[in-house]
């Protein structure tokens, strides 16, 4: 009996052991802190080089939507959307969104606090509910102002205030802040965010209404590095204050975007820049004459979309130089013929690329660059499936040989660019989806001077 008691006595002990053994409490992440008025400043960052190009499987899709005078961006890769400033009040962007947005808007950026930028967001922070929001964290008095960050606050998110060399990214989407270092005092649109996206091979750059001052800062910069692009959002709507000599030499745009009410009163976009980007042959869209512009992009290859017109915009009147008479051009030779598709043939591929193309596909840019097949397919290269340019010889189908050209004469048909000063063959790598025929005589009279690379 002793015995039983005793073993009784060890196995409630035992039990009681096991039962106080206290559980380990779960681990939790933190939770960002929201503030309730104040924008909340990022701790300082690492200097941040250009975003490594990474795979990319969508297309990217960049709305630059026309809101009269005034900005609005709206970036589209699948279930990610990103908002760039809304223009004003008036027209507004929520019934343009409504088409473009799946549920959220996942980023909402504010350049500055303008009211042709932040009017427009508001009834956006009405409609949409927004995961984050980004703010250059300037003020203003304006009552627009005071009703923004009403709104921005009462949406119950993370709030943002951009320094240079700091990132947003969203799903594969990753915006290089490089605008502004840090508030200038009384400057509010060189105060702009500025940012770098890149996606695949393609780079655009969003100005925001940043002007040369800024633009001197970002460039001198060393903790972020400005590249070449291939879109350029230009500054404050195409201001001559904007778009400096520095800023155009060192990203070399190939097209080049401003965003601005048709006759308006501040005389945008301003001859000034028009002719800056003249000089480097950036094919220019402006929302004043095409409305809403949209650039599409696999990542490798972009292609513009126009809401309205289809002929260029005309290039400034320039006083026509002294010009060569009939009797001064020398008709150039008439070309062979060329043979059938071959390895030998000329193909097109561009900078960043990884397709070659027939000449004249809507995919080619200012960028092109020709290449024999042979070498095209040896360096990796595949046939754009667009244009389906010549394959290898097991596969080529002859084409008849093209007939050769008469000798150029003034009525001959040349092209030219909506901004730049030159006249080019048909084919010419400075030609854009911008080119214009023209005749030669006409051309000429116009002040229009041949294309050294060409020689049209």
């Amino acid at each position: 009996m002793k015995l039983l008691l005793l073993v009784a006595v060890v196995l409630i002990l035992v039990s009681s052991t096991i039962g106080c053994v206290p559980a380990q409490p779960p681990t939790l992440a933190p939770t960002p802190t929201q503030p309730a008025s104040q924008p909340s400043t990022a701790p300082a960052s690492t200097p941040s080089p250009p975003p490594t190009p990474a795979p990319t499987t969508d297309e990217l899709i960049v709305h630059f939507i026309n809101v009269g005078q005034g900005d609005s961006i709206l970036i589209d890769l699948g279930e990610t959307e990103v908002l760039i400033d809304g223009g004003g009040r008036s027209p507004g962007v929520v019934t343009y969104l409504g088409n473009c947005v799946d549920g959220p808007l996942e980023v909402m950026v504010a350049t500055h606090p303008h009211a042709d930028h932040i009017g427009g967001l508001i009834a956006v922070l009405d409609s949409y509910q927004v995961d984050q929001i980004w703010l250059n964290g300037d003020t203003s008095t304006s009552k627009t102002y005071s009703e923004f960050m009403s709104r921005v606050n009462a949406e119950g998110t993370t709030i943002h205030e951009a320094r240079r060399g700091q990132s947003i990214e969203i799903g594969s989407l990753n915006f290089i802040i490089i605008h502004p270092a840090k508030l200038l005092p009384d400057d509010t649109n060189n105060n702009s965010i500025a940012l770098l996206l890149s996606y695949g091979n393609i780079d655009f750059l969003f100005m925001g209404d940043a002007e040369k001052e800024a633009e001197e800062s970002m460039l001198i910069a060393s903790d972020t590095l400005v590249p070449d692009v291939e879109i350029l959002k230009l500054g404050h709507h195409g201001s001559k204050t904007a778009s400096s000599k520095n800023l155009l030499d060192t990203t070399k745009p190939e097209i080049a975007i401003f965003m601005a009410r048709e006759g308006n009163s501040y005389g945008h976009p301003h001859v000034e820049t028009i002719n800056a980007l003249n000089q480097i042959e950036a094919s220019v869209y402006g929302t004043d004459v095409y409305g809403t512009i949209i650039v599409i992009t696999d990542g490798d290859e972009y292609e513009v979309k126009l809401e309205k017109g289809t002929s260029p915009r005309a290039p400034p009147v320039i006083s026509p130089t002294p010009t060569p008479t009939p009797e001064t051009i020398t008709p150039s030779p008439a070309p062979t013929p060329s043979p059938s598709p071959a390895l030998t043939d000329t193909v097109y591929v561009t900078r960043t690329g990884k397709k070659y193309h027939r000449g004249g596909c809507r995919y080619l840019s200012q960028s092109k660059i020709s290449i024999e097949l042979e070498e095209a397919i040896s360096r990796g290269y595949t046939p754009c499936s667009v244009c389906s340019p010549s394959t290898p010889p097991e596969s080529i189908t002859p084409s008849p040989a093209p007939t050769p050209s008469p000798s150029p004469a003034l009525t001959d048909t040349v092209y030219v660019t909506r901004t730049g000063k030159k006249y080019h063959r048909g084919g010419c790598r400075y030609l854009s989806q911008s080119k214009i025929s023209i005749e030669l005589e006409e051309a000429i009279s116009r002040g229009y001077t041949p294309c050294s690379v060409c020689s049209p």
